[in-house]
């Protein structure tokens, strides 16, 4: 009977093939955009709590409980409204959320890096070189198994350090796995070498390419150089001068063109005189030809060596505008 039972499930195994994963999500999505058919609109009411902690006084926006109410049109029936099949005023539809979805964050940075990084490490596992390494190292490890955890996580960790190796070492993951079973270890073991040895690499990294990108960000606090913060992280991640200072120009273009963009709405609402146009070009003028005086500037102090310079002179204006600016105050 029990036979019978087991042929029966391989059988059934042998027709059963696991979907891809964006056949998967594809899926969801239909279900959740056939959901907002489905489930009426609602909201919740908030309210700010003010609380203390070590000390000092904290406020946070929470629901209120029992605030949830359906949203109703003019005959008190609740409201459904279905998701579009394109949205084209920044919104989701059911056609374009995933194009939305990549672009309206730095995801798009992240999907090619892990395109061309995961396709390297890919050719590189399909050699075999990469299991015959770790095969052979295990060997030569004989007797001394406990230096495979630390020198596995080692290398893991300057992978995450050095190019923010993440999702890629999961192959490994894999690899080690029964390796690390048959030396005497648990399988947990093969996670914390590979995977959270990268991640730990990649938070303590110097110098791997998304750094540059985390600088750019950090450079938004007031009294911080953009342009400074960017060549700095750059040099830091091992990236040759000239390189550092064109790539860090290069970088602003999209938060200019962005800033541009949000600035344009608001500027259809001014009435603009013919003079002040002519102020305006003369301005855009003046900007264009110092920027570009700034960046011819920047590269050849960048040739030449000079950052220690540059960063004296940044130190003493720095220095006297805080000064001057408690002095004035």
């Amino acid at each position: 009977m029990s036979k019978k039972k087991g042929e029966g499930l391989k059988s059934f195994n042998r027709g059963f093939d696991v979907p891809d994963n964006y056949i998967i999500i594809f899926f969801v999505v239909v279900i959740a955009a056939v959901m907002t058919f489905l489930v009426p609109k609602g909201y919740y009411e908030t309210e700010d709590v003010t609380y203390l902690m070590n000390g000092v006084e904290k406020t946070r926006t929470v629901i209120k409980d029992g605030s949830f109410q359906y949203l109703t049109d003019a005959a008190g029936k609740p409201v459904t409204e279905g998701v579009a099949l394109f949205s084209g005023d920044g919104g989701t539809g059911f056609f374009n959320y995933m194009y939305n979805g990549i672009i309206s964050s730095s995801a798009i940075e992240i999907i090619a890096f892990l395109m061309v990084v995961g396709g390297a490490f890919g050719i590189m596992i399909r050699t075999g070189a990469v299991e015959a390494g770790l095969i052979g190292l295990i060997r030569k490890a004989k007797g001394a198994e406990k230096l495979l955890i630390p020198v596995l996580f080692v290398l893991f960790s300057l992978g995450g350090a050095v190019f923010g190796m993440g999702e890629e070492a999961l192959p490994f993951t894999m690899i080690l796995c029964p390796l690390f079973v048959a030396v005497g270890y648990d399988t947990v073991i093969a996670v914390l070498v590979t995977y959270v040895a990268t991640q730990i690499g990649f938070g303590s990294s110097w110098m791997n390419p998304f750094s540059v990108g985390i600088a750019q960000g950090i450079a938004t606090l007031p009294g911080l150089s953009r342009s400074g913060t960017t060549i700095t992280a750059c040099l830091l991640a091992g990236y040759q001068r000239n390189f550092a200072v064109k790539y860090s120009f290069l970088m602003s273009i999209p938060a200019i063109l962005g800033a541009l963009v949000l600035e344009l709405k608001d500027a259809t609402d001014l009435a603009v005189s013919g003079t002040e146009v002519v102020y305006y070009v003369i301005g855009m003028a003046v900007a264009a030809v110092v920027g570009y005086v700034c960046i011819k500037t920047m590269l050849v102090i960048v040739r030449k060596k000079k950052f220690t310079v540059f960063a004296i002179y940044c130190l003493l204006v720095g220095a006297l505008s805080i000064g001057g600016y408690f002095y004035l105050a």
